[in-house]
């Protein structure tokens, strides 16, 4: 059984390693696990070749159990017909709308996974993004609706802007942390963290920042924990030019297993993102019974408490939501950890086992 990844994000070449800023070799496992006489998986992605990039942190990949081919070396449509079964992520309009077209034509049963909105994702991109979401939307709503097999990361988002007409599920690749109790313990300072890219604009690391800047005039210790990767000039500026650049730590990329030990002592995990499908991250988080707060946009209102959610770009109301629930951080804390149980990651690789090899073994309708 050969199965095929089709997932182009940013794989990291340095020397003769491979790395990864979000994604482990654990979630790559549950593909090849599937079926009881073993797998191969081939990724296909884009590897940036520089022995300059900072690596710190992302994820090794393992290539001696996982091939990578190069997006931008490769040809898709001859490299797929070596394949038994193919997965494909999206949004990501191009190799999304190849995949299903070549998996048709030559007859492989393929499952797409749907993990984002990709009018979200291009509209807060930049100017040119807001003139390609309208025709990026309309095309992945065509292909989804209409592939064999979909799977959904949320509950109800993505479903609803994305319906599919065929066969479907709900299911979530988080990776939770084991955990019995709830990590904070009281202190004076209050200690906010987020986890994503710090330079991808749609994350909005800004708005907490300003709220940073808010509460610390409101006599309030605070202090932002950011880890991720990306340059994070804009976000040193404007914490310089608030007056709160020492309040304000940025770790870098952090790789999976590390994460909890820089998550210690944090008051809030704070995903204040302008879109997002369903974050790993906001669920790992939960995992360590740490209250979340978060905007309420995408799918993270299926994972967040209704009264800590706050508009986009609204620093006034997340300080107030920072305020008003430090009398009720325990019983956040459970609500958390109640969360995260529902992902259970015996339930969901059970859920991806039979689905997919039902797809697999499913004659095209």
């Amino acid at each position: 059984m050969k199965i095929l990844f089709v997932y182009p994000m940013k794989i990291y070449k340095k020397g003769s390693k491979y790395y990864a800023p979000s994604f482990t070799n654990g979630i790559l496992k549950r593909y090849t696990s599937i079926f009881e006489n073993g797998a191969t998986l081939d990724w296909f992605c884009r590897i940036i070749n520089d022995n300059n990039s900072n690596i710190n942190g992302l994820n090794e990949i393992d290539i001696d159990t996982y091939h990578l081919y190069d997006s931008y070396q490769t040809n898709l449509k001859k490299i797929i017909q070596e394949y038994d079964f193919v997965i494909s992520r999206v949004p990501d309009l191009l190799y999304a709308y190849k995949c299903t077209k070549y998996c048709i034509k030559f007859d492989i049963p393929y499952v797409l996974e749907v993990v984002g909105c990709s009018f979200d994702a291009l509209w807060f991109h930049s100017l040119k993004g807001k003139i390609v979401a309208p025709i990026s939307y309309v095309l992945h709503r065509h292909i989804i609706r209409k592939s064999l097999n979909v799977v959904y990361v949320t509950k109800n988002f993505l479903q609803k802007r994305y319906p599919n007409e065929k066969n479907n599920i709900f299911i979530s690749d988080v990776e939770l942390f084991k955990s019995v109790s709830y990590r904070y313990q009281h202190q004076d300072k209050i200690i906010l963290a987020t986890i994503g890219s710090v330079d991808v604009k749609y994350k909005d690391q800004e708005t907490v920042v300003k709220a940073v800047h808010y509460l610390i005039k409101n006599g309030y210790d605070v202090e932002y924990r950011l880890i991720g990767p990306g340059n994070k000039m804009h976000l040193t500026e404007l914490a310089s030019n608030l007056g709160i650049r020492d309040k304000i730590i940025f770790f870098g990329p952090v790789a999976h297993e590390n994460i909890p030990k820089f998550l210690e002592g944090v008051t809030y995990y704070v995903q204040p993102s302008l879109t997002e499908g369903l974050p790993r991250s906001i669920l790992e988080v939960e995992s360590l019974g740490i209250p979340v707060i978060s905007t309420r946009v995408g799918g993270m209102v299926e994972i967040v408490k209704d009264n800590l959610l706050f508009e986009k770009k609204d620093h006034y109301n997340l300080s107030k939501i920072i305020q008003e629930n430090l009398s009720n951080l325990n019983e956040l804390s459970k609500y958390s950890l109640s969360v995260s149980r529902e992902y259970d990651e015996d339930i969901m690789r059970n859920k991806l086992n039979t689905f997919y090899k039902n797809a697999y073994m499913k004659e095209d309708e």
